[in-house]
């Protein structure tokens, strides 16, 4: 089925003459060379074709255009009631669809959707080590990142608006330092400090984009991955362009003010428009929106199928004609994401939400109520009239209230009110609630916990049901999480791994500085402490010498340390592929782990009594995992004596118990 659409009116077309003269800060003029103004219109004619096709009408839109949907659906989702035309009209909504948001919400919440890395080698043998290392550091990067929060975020918007763009990117933040030469003591005299940029974050950052900048370079072409190219078109502050593009050889002819095309292009003449006599831009303008004073709009362009990136200020063409996208995308691919949340059909390049479920029952349910408010109103203050030809007081229906000279049968009431709102009334809208919950879910879904005692197999029942009515939601999620983690696995691989600084060994000798991830995780007999990835160009020690590092650092920390370290260029060469697994799973501290271990301790039990023997330290670790506890702090542990080389282990690269990851990827067994 192919999109229905309604024509728009015509956009603005290039004249066949078309230059494009920018101007410097000074007045001075530069032209592009003619291959730059051969790119430049064919990108505003992408541009313009992407924005006329994507801001028709179409029935998937509910016969709206996408910004009227998109607006549309983030009113209902906050359960916004529009402004009343007339005094004395109900304002009145039930918020059933946020009510049913925040409970699907609160159970994908409740699932823990981390992405598993899966490495290969070239003969398609997987690397345990690798991909835990990967594992580890984009968990940390995650958490420096404030991931959990953008998680929210992301699969609010796709649930909310039907799709979601998410983009990957590496970035530098840097802010301004002021160090005081001596403390102020109240007076303005001899006051003075100094002022340096630092930088406090650089690494990898996830950002959903706001939908109604994104436009597409072909809406019937539902894989994002697939299409011919795609346009972000933003407002930006002038200044805050400036601190990141000040230092670009074309941002001086950068303009600080602008007209949107419609406004300045005659579209049936052959005549380049000019800029206005005071105006020292350019001769040539194509914004697409009204920008203010020291704002400018920022188009950013990509073409993975050409490799072409551009990104384009205030008309402004900031990079050369045909940069290549693989030079700021890790892996030649586009830098955003789209996930949707329910396919609106298969040559559709946008979805439908969860708040278009039920947004046509809901407005009937809000209108039911509203009419309800009204008669129950009118059922206490019905209206009446006035028949004296006189002014009266709407005080004179007051009780106590004493009126001179008027005349109880010059009061009319009008209509038999004395009756409210019915019980077939009241039940009608029951129906309706229960037409609403059917459509989503249902009230006692949110959070499902079972009662204290219930069963494990109780609980599995009542989650089956739960997933079974949330199945959309969760793989619609699980989708979006994976699709976002390959993104974030390209960037830590491309940047996250190269060297940060230079080191100088205790031979004299210098070598690259990486970074190094630590996390905390249940080391397995050992109870909770931390994994560490280290990464150095040197070879890793034996296993071994790993193990003796690890206990050293037990004793003078406390608790286990488990170790992997490599080699950042060999790991590259060595991992052919990778694979990203979502799974959901329900955390640890849910009702359904506490009661599964109840009765899978009663199972153990029941065996011993054939000879079967419990693992103390496994149990005491899975004990503490459930009820989020520290098995350090909750069982003590029996000291285990430093590791002893024997003959025969002295391997290089690392074994079956060791993180070292050897150059020809034939991983020994220790």
């Amino acid at each position: 089925m192919q999109p229905t659409q309604q024509a728009n009116p015509i956009s603005p077309v290039l004249p066949p003459n078309w230059k494009y003269i920018p101007k410097a800060a000074d007045g001075s003029p530069i032209e592009y060379k003619q291959n730059d103004y051969d790119y430049m219109k064919g990108l505003q004619s992408r541009l313009f074709t992407a924005k006329q096709q994507r801001d028709r009408i179409y029935e998937e839109f509910d016969n709206q255009t996408y910004v009227m949907r998109y607006l549309e659906n983030r009113r209902k989702a906050n359960s916004i009631i529009p402004p009343t035309k007339n005094e004395g009209d109900v304002k009145i909504t039930a918020g059933t669809l946020e009510q049913k948001l925040d409970a699907v919400l609160s159970a994908v919440n409740n699932l823990n959707l981390s992405p598993e890395v899966h490495a290969f080698d070239g003969e398609n043998n997987k690397i345990e080590l690798a991909g835990h290392a990967l594992e580890d550091i984009m968990e940390q990067v995650a958490e420096y990142d404030d991931d959990e929060e953008k998680k929210l975020l992301r699969q609010k918007e796709m649930m909310i608006q039907g799709e979601v763009f998410v983009e990957e990117k590496w970035v530098q933040y840097f802010k301004k330092k002021k160090t005081l030469g001596k403390k102020f003591n109240g007076n303005f005299k001899d006051q003075s400090w100094t002022e340096r940029i630092e930088k406090f974050y650089e690494g990898p950052t996830r950002q959903v984009k706001y939908g109604p900048n994104i436009y597409q370079g072909d809406i019937t072409q539902f894989d994002f991955d697939d299409q011919p190219y795609f346009f972000e078109v933003y407002g930006d502050g002038y200044e805050n362009l400036k601190s990141i593009f000040g230092q670009w050889e074309m941002w001086k002819y950068v303009p600080r003010k602008f007209t949107p095309i419609a406004n300045v292009v005659d579209v049936t003449s052959s005549q380049p428009a000019t800029a206005d006599a005071n105006s020292a831009t350019i001769d040539y303008r194509w914004l697409l929106t009204t920008q203010n004073v020291d704002e400018c709009e920022v188009v950013v362009y990509q073409d993975k199928w050409n490799d072409e990136f551009n990104i384009i200020i205030n008309g402004i063409m900031m990079l050369p004609a045909g940069f290549p996208l693989s030079a700021i995308s890790p892996n030649g691919e586009y830098t955003v994401c789209k996930q949707v949340f329910k396919v609106a059909n298969a040559h559709f390049a946008y979805g439908r939400g969860f708040i278009q479920t039920a947004q046509h029952s809901a407005k009937l349910l809000d209108e039911m109520l509203r009419l309800a408010v009204m008669k129950t109103r009118r059922s206490f203050q019905p209206p009446w009239i006035n028949t004296t030809k006189r002014a009266i007081s709407p005080r004179v229906l007051q009780a106590g209230q004493i009126t001179m000279g008027i005349s109880p049968e010059a009061l009319v009431q009008i209509g038999d009110l004395s009756e409210g709102v019915t019980p077939s009334e009241f039940q009608m809208i029951k129906q309706q609630q229960d037409l609403i919950d059917k459509m989503t879910v249902s009230p006692q879904f949110a959070g499902q916990q079972g009662k204290s005692g219930t069963t494990a197999t109780e609980v599995m029942e009542l989650q089956r049901q739960a997933k079974m009515t949330l199945g959309l939601v969760v793989f619609a999620c699980t989708q979006l999480e994976r699709k976002c983690g390959y993104l974030r696995l390209w960037n830590v691989l491309e940047n996250w791994m190269k060297p940060i600084d230079k080191i100088t060994t205790t031979q004299g000798s210098t070598s690259n500085k990486y970074r190094s991830a630590t996390r905390s995780a249940d080391i397995p007999g050992e109870g909770r402490g931390v994994r560490q990835t280290i990464l150095q160009d040197e070879q890793p020690p034996t296993s071994p010498e790993i193990r003796l590092q690890e206990f050293v650092d037990q004793n003078d920390l406390g608790y286990p340390v488990k170790k992997t370290i490599l080699q950042p260029e060999e790991l590259k060469n060595a991992c052919k592929m990778w694979y990203i697994v979502v799974t959901p799973k329900e955390k640890e501290t849910s009702s359904f782990n506490k009661a599964m271990f109840r009765e899978k301790l009663n199972d153990a039990i029941i065996l011993t009594k054939f000879g079967s023997q419990v693992n103390p330290s496994a149990l005491e670790d899975e004990f503490a995992r459930v009820w989020e506890d520290d098995s350090n702090d909750m069982f003590k542990k029996v000291p285990v004596g430093p590791p002893q080389v024997q003959p025969g282990m002295e391997t290089k690269g690392g074994g079956a118990n060791t993180p070292g990851i050897p150059t020809d990827m034939n991983i020994p067994t220790t």
